[in-house]
């Protein structure tokens, strides 16, 4: 081809655009729930299981909470006994929202 004056043909190649999602590895989800404080109380946690801080500004204030540590939450109580014969030991601290 050369000798004939002309260029050789050069084959296009074809390239693939990857998105940037494509290189970095599956995040997994994770699943918040709101959880209410129920005491009158000004409250920083940090979760047992996710490591994560949560702060409560006071009774009634709610926040979302990494789904791994809702269980422990809910199992927090205040005080001996409840008033009226109740059956748990102590208040509940947290209560779902």
């Amino acid at each position: 081809m050369e000798s004939a004056g002309k260029m050789p043909k050069h084959r296009t190649q074809r390239i693939d655009h990857k998105k940037e999602s494509d290189f970095l590895a599956p995040v997994e989800e994770i699943h918040r729930v709101k959880i209410a404080l129920c005491i009158d109380a000004r409250m920083r946690v940090t979760g047992k299981y996710s490591g994560q801080e949560y702060l409560f500004e006071k009774a009634g204030a709610v926040v979302d909470v990494d789904a791994t540590d809702v269980e422990w939450l809910l199992e927090k109580r205040q005080g001996e006994r409840q008033c009226c014969g109740g059956t748990e030991p102590g208040n509940r601290v947290f209560q779902l929202a």
